[in-house]
Order: structure tokens, then C-alpha cells, then sequence
């Protein structure tokens, strides 16, 4: 009985294993960039986004590190209380590794946007669960 109850046990985590998403994992509708695509993306993601219809900005310095501040939240550029971020691209998007605590994230285990729009004006991008955002360049 002892037998049954752990190979219940294993069969169970291996289900419930299955049935939980990684981030890690290329999603099946997500076109992964080319060298092409990186090198250009990381050349025209450099400068300072608005999000449309929001006081959101978005900084993006060559040195791929950046800042993020919400003016609507009463905080501005260089403040204290602005996101510090490092990015980068890899084929499956881009990468924002956001800094808590004066440490950044472990680029392994965050999330990439997925690139849908990126010109010289615009840059619209969609998260992993979805969430879609689109700037204007300053």
C-alpha cells in the first residue's frame, strides 16, 4: 500500500508539474528574433518612451541599463523612487531585469516582452501574461 501511495504521490507532481507554464519556455505563438533583429532592436530601443495615455516613461540608455518612473505618481526622472533596470535582447524578446534593493533580478528566471512594434517613433511590447504597452519616443 505504502508502494502505491508514493508512485500516486510521483505520478501527481509529475501532473501537476505539466500543467504550470514557465516563462523559460517558447510559447507558441511568439516568433523568435533574428541576429538581424537583435542588433536593430538594440540600436532603436536606445532613448526615452512615454506610454500612451499614461505620465509612464520608459529610459533606455546604450549602456543597457534604464530607468522606469510613473509622473502620475508624483516621481520624475533621476528621482529617488524610479525603477532601475537592466535589459537586453535574446531571440525570444526583450529582457527588463528590474533592481530591488539595489540588486538586479536573475536574468534565468525573468520573463521576456515580446516585441510587437519597434520604429523609430514607437514601441509596443506585450508581457507573458498578455499585458500589451505601447510608447512614444520623447
Amino acid at each position: 500500500m505504502k508502494k502505491f501511495a508514493n508512485y500516486l504521490l510521483v505520478l501527481l507532481t509529475v501532473l501537476f508539474m505539466g500543467t504550470f507554464a514557465s516563462c523559460s519556455e517558447k510559447e507558441d505563438d511568439v516568433t523568435e528574433l533574428t541576429s538581424e533583429q537583435i542588433t536593430q532592436y538594440t540600436k532603436d530601443i536606445v532613448g526615452k518612451w512615454k506610454v500612451n495615455g499614461a505620465q509612464e516613461f520608459w529610459r533606455f540608455d546604450s549602456s543597457s541599463y534604464g530607468e522606469n518612473w510613473d509622473e502620475g505618481d508624483g516621481i520624475y526622472e533621476g528621482e529617488d523612487g524610479t525603477y532601475k533596470f537592466k535589459w537586453y535582447f535574446k531571440p525570444l524578446g526583450l529582457y527588463i531585469i528590474i533592481r530591488i534593493q539595489g540588486e538586479y533580478g536573475n536574468p534565468d528566471t525573468d520573463c521576456p516582452y515580446t516585441i510587437l512594434s519597434l520604429t523609430s517613433t514607437t514601441l509596443s511590447w506585450k508581457s507573458n501574461d498578455g499585458y500589451q504597452k505601447t510608447m512614444t519616443r520623447q
